[in-house]
């Protein structure tokens, strides 16, 4: 085959179109933001600092939710009303 004076040689012919099953059009945009989220959270101190991050709202919300519910309270042992008062102060 030549090409502005350049021979280029080909010697596989053997190529022919993909047969396999085909992903749908909406899940091929996925991908990169699927590979970044691998790449991201695959170190521990990734996963560390989000742990530590979330601290405070898991307390938030189990202190929320014993300050509500009877049954928990009992279990806990708490007396009184409420544990914590949940009210506008506490957001």
């Amino acid at each position: 085959m030549t090409w502005k004076g350049w021979k280029m040689a080909v010697y596989k012919h053997s190529y022919s179109a993909y047969t396999g099953k085909v992903t749908p059009a909406w899940t091929r945009i996925v991908v990169l933001s699927r590979y970044a989220f691998d790449e991201a959270w695959s170190s521990k101190i990734s996963i560390g600092l989000l742990v530590f991050c979330l601290l405070p709202c898991i307390a938030s919300l189990v202190g929320i939710y014993l300050a509500n519910n009877p049954l928990a309270r009992a279990l806990v042992g708490a007396r009184g009303d409420q544990m914590i008062a949940v009210d506008a102060e506490l957001f």
